[in-house]
């Protein structure tokens, strides 16, 4: 890792921040970004959209791309999330005798939620066997003839126990069904094959690990499907003039939900350069060590990891502490910031501009807090 990427990361100075999967530091090239477009709005007005702002979706799209192995023009950033699973529901009409989508007990993506409201679709969860991994057969067994959907997380494909994603996405083909993965909670701290896996989507938030700031999204539409699939989406940008939106766009740009928020993009677009240049795969073996610092630090202060210790690790660490909201709070009022969804764990994220005396300020501050 380069030694200055710290420096260029204002909170990190003032703050022990370990909840880049909540959102991702702001740079200070990120502050530049959106004051060029502030500039640009103010001095060059709606010849912005000509010059520069139209591109973005598909510019900081084909960066993601090479962050979870998609070729280039398969990926392009969405309005927010939910847009992007709006433009993958929009490309289908269920049929009664495949109306089923299958999910696992474990998922948190808002994917679950979107599918559960959609008219004439039926859930089928598949049960954790420990209330922590899914077993790649007991997920296999839920895929027939019937199923239409698959929405899975990819940090459930993380881990020893993780699921095996080509042997998921190969059952649902065979039953002519298409596989939605949420990378919210890995792109751009974990390198994901998303081509390869032969997943029929990917989707993912852009304020967590890629430091994008604000919620936009972004959605990866296997090759084989971008012309074959009909979105009902309005679509954005046209081969030949990419700078307007056409009444009949063509490629990724056919699943786009309009115009893209150039504030966000820009954001995005700082947020992503120093990933790139320290490469995924760094950028991951940092991960690796800093979660396996945590983990071997909070283990010695009594706390119990309830997250995956092996070397197939997420980028998450999730701790078991009693009233874990009243925890978070005391650690946020001391400068220490974490994550928390439920009442009896706090998780922490670490990325690259953290350092090991990070680790150490959190876990004397978990100590106080337990023991004041």
């Amino acid at each position: 890792m380069a030694p200055n990427w710290r420096s260029q990361f204002p909170i990190v100075e003032t703050t022990t921040y370990l909840a880049s999967h909540d959102q991702g530091a702001m740079s200070f090239a990120s502050s530049d970004m959106l004051a060029q477009f502030v500039e640009e709005w103010a001095t060059v007005g709606p010849n912005a959209w000509d010059r520069t702002w139209s591109q973005l979706p598909f510019e900081t799209g084909n960066t993601i791309a090479h962050l979870i192995g998609s070729s280039p023009d398969t990926t392009a950033a969405t309005t927010s999330l939910s847009g992007a699973f709006v433009a993958i529901e929009s490309c289908f009409r269920f049929q009664a005798a495949q109306r089923r989508f299958v999910t696992t007990q474990l998922e948190q993506s808002p994917g679950r939620r979107f599918w559960q409201r959609q008219a004439g679709l039926e859930e089928t969860v598949v049960r954790s066997w420990d209330g922590r991994t899914i077993a790649t057969d007991t997920l296999l067994g839920s895929i027939d003839e019937r199923t239409a959907i698959v929405m899975l997380s990819n940090d459930l494909a993380t881990g020893e126990a993780g699921i095996d994603l080509k042997r998921v996405v190969a059952a649902a083909h065979d039953v002519d069904g298409y596989v939605v993965l949420d990378c919210s909670t890995t792109a751009g701290a974990i390198a994901t094959e998303v081509e390869s896996l032969g997943v029929d989507f990917a989707v993912g938030r852009t304020d967590g690990w890629l430091c994008g700031g604000t919620p936009a999204g972004w959605l990866f539409v296997h090759p084989e499907l971008i012309d074959q699939l009909e979105p009902a989406t309005a679509g954005w940008g046209v081969e030949g003039d990419p700078t307007w939106p056409d009444p009949d766009p063509i490629g990724i740009g056919r699943f786009l939900d309009g115009p893209p928020d150039p504030a966000a993009l820009y954001a995005l677009k700082a947020g992503l350069e120093p990933i790139l240049e320290i490469g995924i795969d760094e950028v991951r073996n940092v991960s690796l060590s800093a979660t396996g610092w945590l983990i071997e630090q909070a283990t010695d202060a009594g706390l119990t990891v309830t997250s995956d210790t092996s070397e197939d690790r997420g980028p998450i660490v999730t701790l078991e502490v009693s009233d874990a909201f009243r925890v978070q709070a005391g650690l946020h009022a001391l400068d220490v910031r974490v994550g928390t969804y439920s009442p009896d764990e706090i998780s922490l994220g670490p990325h690259f501009y953290n350092n090991k005396a990070d680790f150490d300020a959190f876990t004397d501050t978990i100590r106080s807090i337990n023991h004041g």
